[in-house]
């Protein structure tokens, strides 16, 4: 009777512990699933965060190359001559700016004591920067100075190109995780991410801009000057001398004053000096006597 009833006890705890474990089992599942977007919001945040720290794909890694139709290049040159006339060389350099469509980003005149010189900044397109070129030398007599580079920058024309591409595909990832976030944390963590790639985005699309404007079109710099009299009579020699003399007795004492310490010892020396001689020679003379 004993032993009858020490195993209907046995058997009502095993069946009392088997009920708790399914209990527990269904109350952990239902919190695991209290909070099931949250969660994998911030896991495809992370997953997208390590692919972007991880490698970035360039022009030569993408899945979709990019391509061009034709080489980037920065073609930019200066020019620098002297002129007969100032004026029948202005004409003729804007009327060679007007005959192959471009146009003058700066002109600027200077004028020295023996000449007059102007300075002017082109901007060409590149197919007609050559001919441009050859129309404004053409009757020039001796050039004095001629610097012509090209830079291609089709290579990183082409990884900007790939780089927003890229970047606006992650964006693009971004935003649809923010669909599916519910937290405020996830929300303001995915629109400070977007954010970063906005910026990131806009500053390599106004590099693109400025490779774009670069490529298509070339800047040529000339100079050109002419050499003008100057008065060389006795007048004008005279009164250039006399300036030139009372600047430098200006300069002079400028000078002195700037180093007016060193004037004081010097002249506190040489009267010491002349007071010791002035007192040995008084001595000499006492004892001849």
């Amino acid at each position: 009777m004993k032993n009858l009833l020490y195993s209907i006890f046995l058997v009502g705890i095993l069946l009392f512990s088997c009920s708790n474990s399914d209990n527990s089992y269904e109350m952990g599942t239902s919190k695991k699933e209290a909070y099931p977007e949250s969660s994998t919001v911030m896991e495809e945040v992370t997953d997208e965060l390590a692919v972007e720290t991880t490698s970035e794909p360039s022009a030569n890694q993408s899945s979709t190359p990019i391509q061009v139709s034709e080489r980037k290049i920065i073609k930019e040159g200066s020019i620098g001559y002297e002129a007969t006339d100032l004026k029948q060389a202005r004409d003729k350099v804007l009327e060679a700016v007007k005959q192959h469509n471009g146009y003058i980003s700066s002109d600027t005149e200077n004028k020295y004591y023996d000449r007059i010189q102007h300075n002017i900044v082109i901007r060409v397109p590149v197919g007609e920067f050559d001919n441009l070129l050859e129309k404004i030398i053409s009757g020039v007599e001796r050039l004095d100075s001629r610097d012509i580079k090209a830079t291609d920058v089709t290579e990183e024309f082409l990884d900007v190109q790939a780089r927003i591409k890229n970047k606006k595909e992650l964006e693009a990832r971004y935003l649809e995780i923010l669909k599916k976030a519910n937290t405020v944390s996830d929300i303001l963590e995915v629109e400070r991410q977007v954010g970063v790639l906005r910026e990131e985005i806009e500053s390599a699309e106004g590099r693109l801009k400025y490779l774009e404007n670069q490529t298509s079109l070339s800047t040529l710099s000339v100079s050109f000057y002419q050499y003008i009299e100057t008065e060389h009579g006795f007048g004008s020699e005279f009164s250039r001398g006399f300036a030139n003399g009372w600047n430098n007795l200006v300069w002079f004492f400028v000078g002195i004053v700037n180093i007016w310490p060193f004037v004081i010892i010097f002249g506190v020396i040489i009267w010491l000096s002349i007071r010791s001689y002035r007192k040995r020679k008084a001595k000499k003379q006492a004892k001849t006597v």
